[in-house]
């Protein structure tokens, strides 16, 4: 059977969609790329997964490639920018392991080390007979973390270096970091791959890596546990060292990201912290240009929140500087896109805390039963889990057909993620635990179709719900609403910007209509409402 190649760089119009389809009806094997592609429309993944025994896709697009994991598929995902990656992007925990030849090699990348909230583990090999000095030599080259050498446990804390003792082995477990006294491995106690191992399995993609001069073996054994865990090693440059077996014997193993000089991997932890300083020393500026230049204001927003995203998508940029960052946001529409794309959360599920749920579903009568026309507002609505979610809840107490949902969301991509409804079948699982606590009955199935690794809600329940964009600070009121739920959204507001949010709610919210909030959300209650449930933040106006 032939193989056929098919990239993918505009699906903007119904025609080619069409035509996509068309192509992918032949008797082949495809490799399909998807090139500037953010999200695909519902006809055509169903195609796809008619086919997924003999398809491969490629996608550029980060969270495309999640969207299509979740629904079982078996894509790649290639950066358009992959040379340039930052490798960093995840590192909250790095291990440096070593022996001969390495004491010279930790004190360069500890005393280049920029100000970070990075946890550091240091494994190296030592005579036991004598105590180790090594927490003192390195107290002598950086002011910004503290040093610990490991004796007793500990619970693990940023901006703190850890060194383990003589004689004992090192491991992380539940944030701790712990002594062992189990027997040597690979001939050596404190092992780097015991505590590699250890770590790899509690820090995940959290993990970077890294194997410096020495003889044996240790170390190269947990590697594959490490990646496997989407965790980044990086190996030293055999020609900076004497003792290369261990290196070596790393390199061997094929398990690893990248091989680098030790002045090339202290200058990834100099670019990649000293740019979040730079960062935050120029973000108000740079948001007050956005909103200059886009009409977008997202200086009112959670700062710690902005400056991950911003941050996130410098370094995926890779930049000269925030200056020559900031020129190509301010002159590419496209770009800056992608980083508003990045701003938007989008975290969520079906029947999200039921006792909220729970709570609603014995007000609704009293609220809706003298209601001719129910109009509702999901705003924030993301993937879509939660307007699916208050339909099912109508359709069980007999109000969705005289019911509509506005479903309305600032991020354009994922509201049409919302639009196709497919999920996967181990979210379906979670959803349907949580339907159950509230429902206490197996109906929840009938509202979906199902395949083989997702489900797609039935088109009959779509038809209650409007999906389309709003940004809650800056558009206007949309219409009157007996119920309005909005959820984890304001949280990433201050106050100013959370009390104009709830004028406009105040504006849209019929009397004796019903306001819902995220529990871990503030109510500034500057007009008449009442408190309905103090637990699940529900209001009564």
């Amino acid at each position: 059977m032939n193989k056929v190649k098919i990239e993918v760089n505009s699906l903007n119009s119904k025609d080619k969609i069409s035509n996509l389809i068309n192509k992918l009806s032949l008797d082949a094997f495809f490799e399909l790329t998807f090139k500037h592609i953010k999200f695909l429309p519902y006809e055509l993944i169903l195609k796809l997964d008619s086919i997924k025994s003999k398809l491969t896709i490629i996608v550029d697009d980060s969270k495309l490639h999640y969207y299509l994991l979740n629904l079982g598929f078996n894509a790649n995902f290639q950066h358009i920018n992959k040379k340039h990656y930052d490798i960093l992007q995840n590192t909250q925990y790095v291990a440096i392991g070593g022996s001969a030849g390495s004491l010279e090699k930790v004190i360069d990348i500890v005393k280049f080390l920029p100000k970070s909230n990075i946890s550091f583990f240091i494994i190296m090999h030592r005579k036991s007979d004598k105590k180790s000095i090594l927490a003192d030599i390195l107290k002598k080259y950086t002011i910004y973390y503290d040093i610990q050498e490991v004796h007793e446990a500990q619970k693990i804390k940023p901006a703190t270096i850890y060194i383990a003792s003589e004689s004992k082995h090192l491991i992380v477990k539940d944030n701790y970091v712990l002594t062992s006294d189990q027997k040597a491995l690979n001939f050596s106690k404190p092992s780097i791959s015991i505590a590699f191992d250890s770590m790899a399995k509690e820090f995940k993609e959290k993990l970077l890596a890294i194997i410096l001069c020495g003889y044996g073996e240790d170390g190269s054994c947990s590697l594959k546990s490490i990646r496997k865990n989407n965790g980044i090693v990086i190996i030293e440059q055999p020609f900076e060292c004497q003792a290369t077996a261990m290196i070596e014997a790393a390199i061997n193993t094929k398990n690893y990201d990248k091989i680098l000089s030790v002045h090339n991997i202290s200058k990834l932890f100099y670019d990649k912290y000293y740019k979040t300083y730079s960062i935050e020393q120029n973000i108000d500026s740079f948001l007050e240009d956005i909103k200059n230049t886009y009409n977008y204001d997202y200086k009112n927003y959670n700062k710690s929140h902005i400056l991950r995203r911003v941050e996130y998508y410098y370094n995926i940029m890779q930049s000269k500087n925030f200056s020559s960052f900031k020129y190509k946001i301010l002159n590419n529409k496209n770009l800056f896109q992608d980083l508003f794309l990045n701003i938007s959360i989008n975290i969520t599920s079906f029947f999200r805390d039921p006792d909220v749920f729970i709570t609603l579903k014995n007000n609704l009568d009293e609220l809706f039963k003298h209601q001719k026309r129910i109009k509702i507002w999901c705003a924030g609505c993301s993937s879509g889990e939660e307007p699916y979610s208050i339909a099912i809840l109508l359709k069980e107490l007999g109000y969705l057909n005289r019911s509509i949902i506005y479903a309305t969301d600032i991020n354009k991509v994922i509201l049409e993620f919302a639009k196709n409804g497919m999920y996967s079948k181990e979210s379906f699982e979670e959803f349907k635990t949580n339907y159950q606590k509230i429902f206490n009955n197996s109906n929840f199935d009938k509202y979906f179709n199902h395949h083989d690794n997702f489900v797609a809600i039935n088109e009959q329940l779509k038809e209650n719900i409007l999906f389309f964009q709003h940004n809650l600070v800056q558009d206007k009121k949309i219409d009157d609403f007996q119920l309005i739920i909005c959820r984890n959204v304001i949280i990433y507001f201050n106050k100013n910007l959370t009390i104009k949010v709830f004028d406009l709610f105040d504006k849209s919210l019929e009397s004796k209509g019903l306001l819902i909030l995220g529990k871990s959300e503030t109510f500034y209650n500057n007009y008449n409402y009442k408190e309905i449930s103090k637990t699940n933040k529900i209001f009564l106006k």
